[in-house]
């Protein structure tokens, strides 16, 4: 890639292609403890070698949170964030409107409804009694949230830990200590691993940014969401990056929908999300994932959410060069 005001990857293709292959494909499933402490030592030691600084914080929530702090907190005035952890498989399509709360709400639990009606009510027709039928309940339940392991993430949220590497090799080449990152745990399972961070390092975190990618890989419309509060910051990051490239856009948008939440709800102050939407007649959505239909994951989105933050920060807006849309590398 060219240098100069042109985005790109500081350290060149190989380098991006072997964070790819590692996130995408070594360690594109992220949920056990053993899958999470590989991953993690993979990340420490590549970062290493960078001469990059990290350092895995046990934060308590529920659980004991192993989330992993890149850079110097104390000397950031912005944190980006992402969540490392990966889902549960769900066996039905769903999908996430940013301002239709019911409509998620329905296409979120349809499937979860039939799958623990139908059976119940075959049961009761048969005249079966109460014992084996709520036994089946708890079993499907069970099946549903807590078997298998979702094998495709490379838009949940694989996406957003990309984005989080690439900014920090970014910062590196530039000397910069502006901007610190965190790899958050647990956020499949209610946003432990950013609850537990948020109370560790309150004193820490007061007035600074957070920058939360979730699921940025796969969508043409760059969204910032945010609240009230945080407004006026995400529309001075959108003004800051100058023209778009091609065939995608980016803005700053207020939120209608509750369903639409990341670990930047535990920084509700201060914290912004960054998703990658699409349209259909109904709106913006995020979908595809938790499913093995996450296979997708544009690399023009990393390198656009990469330049979304840095250009801000260093006060720099960023000259996109007409070019051919780049290939989907996952």
């Amino acid at each position: 890639m060219s240098g100069g005001n042109e985005p790109g990857f500081p350290e060149g293709e190989d380098m991006r292609q072997r964070l790819f292959d590692k996130v995408c494909g070594t360690f594109e499933v992220r949920n056990s403890k053993r899958q999470k402490s590989a991953f993690l030592r993979w990340v420490q030691e590549m970062l290493r070698e960078e001469g990059i600084p990290s350092r895995v914080s046990i934060d308590r929530c529920v659980v004991k949170n192993r989330n992993l702090i890149i850079g110097d907190l104390e000397k950031a005035a912005t944190v980006v964030t992402a969540h490392y952890d990966t889902p549960k498989a769900m066996p039905f399509p769903f999908a996430t409107y940013l301002d239709h709360f019911w409509l998620s709400l329905f296409s979120q639990s349809w499937g979860i409804i039939l799958a623990l009606a139908i059976p119940q009510f075959l049961l009761a027709y048969l005249s079966v009694s109460l014992f084996p039928r709520y036994l089946l309940l708890l079993l499907t339940f069970v099946l549903f949230f807590f078997t298998v392991n979702n094998r495709h993430n490379q838009n949940d949220n694989s996406s957003g830990v990309l984005g989080v590497l690439e900014c920090a090799l970014r910062c590196k080449e530039a000397g910069r200590e502006d901007i610190a990152f965190v790899l958050f745990d647990n956020e499949e399972w209610g946003l432990l691993g950013s609850a537990g961070f948020a109370k560790k390092y309150r004193k820490q975190m007061k007035g600074k940014w957070v920058v939360n990618l979730d699921c940025i890989g796969a969508g043409d419309d760059l969204v910032l969401v945010c609240n009230k509060f945080t407004l006026p910051k995400a529309q001075s990051m959108v003004w800051a990056l100058g023209k778009e490239p091609p065939g995608k856009r980016v803005y700053a948008r207020l939120s209608k929908n509750m369903l639409v939440m990341s670990d930047n709800a535990n920084f509700s102050a201060n914290g912004i999300m960054v998703g990658a939407f699409r349209k259909d007649r109904f709106g913006l959505k995020l979908s595809r994932i938790h499913r093995w239909t996450d296979r997708e994951l544009d690399e023009r989105n990393i390198d656009l959410v990469c330049d979304l933050i840095t250009a801000h920060e260093s006060g720099k807006s960023v000259k996109y060069m007409e070019r051919e849309p780049k290939r989907k590398i996952c």
